[in-house]
């Protein structure tokens, strides 16, 4: 047992999630160290015991890489469920960041430097496979050197040894993963994922911390404003008159994308921004261009433009195969016709055709149509409405299926040109009366 060789020391103890942390003092040499032991009512509840295997594992292979290094343990009886486990890492001097920002916050110099020697870290477990989700203040210590240390792989997961299945160690139904400081909807309760992305998210949200003092709590209030963008007065004038300001914002407007597949996925993606922050030097007019550039990428690179983005060419293609139809109608009877379309519009988000019906080398319209295709809520619609009728919605179906709209369409056309004509018959009769 750990007391044999260590001896507690005063102060009083730390407790966490998954269980406590006090100093203790191994005898032979004086070294510090810090015990973690389970909580008593965690002791024979599997799936908080194989964490504490889970976090030694994780804690080993890291080898002391932005963490600290495991000095002893007994996790490897974690199947037992009489013994008690614990484990002693190497003491790490220095405050948590919550306090070492008692005194208010960092400089973005200092921000900067910090979150990227965390993300080091971070990297360093991402290629070991290894997720933390539970990047916080108090999970960061910062040693008297400036540097950060990351502590508590108590709900971290990595791909599971022999003797842990992935299925006994699955978080229970129910239990909600990740901490206070930023919830993310991957890690609600009852949902089992596992994303590089989530502790990428998490790391944005400490830059955000160390610049305001403010968690950010969660990626989208009821407004749908994400952190940064929730009140102006949590950054100081320094930090937004600074010329890295733009770019800055820009890591927080992608970091905290409440859609997953729109956010950081690799701890490279936001060191690559990192290294970018300083806006580009020379011609003002190219900076402004690259900076509206940018902007329009993040709005055409959102979900809803991509989803604009894949049923425009769906809508424009069934539109041209009604005016295809239309005009092989039309042949050699006489009539032709001419119009408008078929264009985007609405935001893109319909296709209009405006065609009249007239005689062969006449000017006189006989009678109108107007066809359009629009996208609702993953439905596309088609509607025709023919002279003062009222607009008909004749087909709605999902997005996805060209095929069912083709047929609406094919089906619909010909209907079209009989009206067309009794229009124009019934113009003609008024004319030779």
């Amino acid at each position: 047992m750990w007391k044999d060789q260590w001896e507690v020391m005063d102060g009083n103890a730390a407790r966490g999630g998954q269980g406590e942390v006090v100093a203790v003092l191994r005898r032979s040499d004086g070294a510090r160290g810090a015990l973690k032991r389970m909580h008593d009512d965690h002791l024979r509840i599997r799936e908080r015991r194989a964490r504490v295997f889970q976090e030694v594992t994780a804690l080993r292979a890291l080898d002391g890489r932005g963490c600290p290094r495991v000095l002893e343990t007994n996790a490897e009886c974690w199947e037992t469920p009489d013994v008690r486990l614990y484990m002693i890492m190497e003491w790490v001097e220095g405050p948590t960041l919550t306090r070492h920002l008692d005194h208010g916050p960092l400089t973005l110099d200092e921000s900067v430097s910090m979150v990227r020697q965390l993300l080091r870290t971070v990297g360093d477990c991402h290629g070991l496979g290894i997720f933390h989700r539970d990047l916080k203040p108090d999970n960061v210590i910062v040693h008297p050197s400036g540097g950060p240390v990351l502590v508590d792989f108590g709900m971290s997961w990595s791909q599971p040894q022999e003797s842990v299945t992935k299925g006994q160690f699955e978080t229970p139904i129910g239990q909600e993963i990740g901490n206070r400081f930023l919830r993310l909807p991957e890690h609600a309760a009852g949902r089992h994922e596992y994303h590089t992305a989530s502790d990428v998210t998490m790391a944005v949200g400490l830059l955000f911390y160390m610049l305001t003092r403010q968690a950010p709590r969660i990626l989208s209030d009821a407004s749908g404003a994400m952190p940064h963008e929730r009140d102006a007065s949590f950054f100081s004038v320094e930090i937004t008159s600074d010329p890295r300001w733009p770019r800055l914002r820009r890591i927080f407007d992608v970091g905290f994308q409440s859609n997953l597949d729109l956010r950081f996925v690799s701890v490279d993606e936001v060191l690559a921004r990192l290294d970018d922050l300083q806006p580009p030097t020379g011609d003002d007019l190219t900076a402004e261009v690259l900076e509206e550039l940018a902007k329009i990428r993040q709005i055409t690179d959102s979900e809803k433009g991509r989803q604009l983005a894949a049923v425009a060419p769906v809508m424009l293609a069934a539109s041209r195969r009604y005016l295809n139809i239309h005009y092989k109608a039309l042949d050699g009877t006489g009539f032709v016709s001419g119009g408008a379309g078929p264009n985007l519009t609405d935001r893109n988000q319909a296709v209009a055709l405006q065609f009249f019906l007239s005689q062969q080398d006449s000017a006189e319209q006989l009678s109108r149509f107007r066809h359009s295709i629009r996208f609702e809520v993953g439905q596309l619609i088609a509607t025709i409405q023919v002279e003062q009728e009222l607009a008909t919605d004749y087909y709605r179906g999902p997005a996805a299926d060209a095929e069912s709209l083709i047929e609406a369409v094919e089906a619909m056309a010909p209907r079209v040109i009989v009206k067309l004509l009794r229009y124009a018959r019934k113009h003609l009769e008024d004319r030779y009366k």
